[in-house]
């Protein structure tokens, strides 16, 4: 593999290429998951308490300081999100850019500007003119 390295300092996340435990004392660790019971979202992994968590390759947990890990949580629920982001009507309708200039080429893909008698193609569909 190449490429540039990324500067992670500071990153809450933690990840790893091979399986592995990531424990350390001032910190509490969640995993992802949509198997907790407000559904996707960080949780603590099975009976380690947030003391500790094993990922498997090419995953990644959430490491808090146990000062901040207490805070209150927040849930992702896509399917609240689309469901209040549903169109019910349509309000106003206005055009949002000008009147649109038609854009004409010949067969061989030419650009042209006054076309005489002939096929031509005008915003992308054949046109023939007499």
């Amino acid at each position: 593999m190449t490429g540039t390295e990324e500067d992670v300092t500071g990153n809450l996340l933690i990840g790893t290429a091979t399986e592995q435990e990531f424990n350390a004392s001032g910190y509490k660790y969640y995993i992802f998951s949509n198997n907790g019971d407000e559904g996707l979202g960080f949780y603590k992994q099975g009976t380690r308490n947030g003391a500790s968590i094993k990922l498997k390759p090419h995953r990644a947990g959430l490491r808090l300081p146990v000062a901040i890990a207490p805070a209150k949580g927040f849930v992702v629920d896509f399917e609240a999100a689309r469901r209040e982001s549903e169109t019910t009507g349509i309000r106003n309708g206005r055009p949002t850019t000008g009147p649109r200039q038609d854009v004409i080429y010949d067969l061989q893909g030419r650009r042209v500007t006054n076309p005489g008698r002939g096929i031509y193609i005008v915003n992308g569909k054949k046109v023939v003119k007499w």
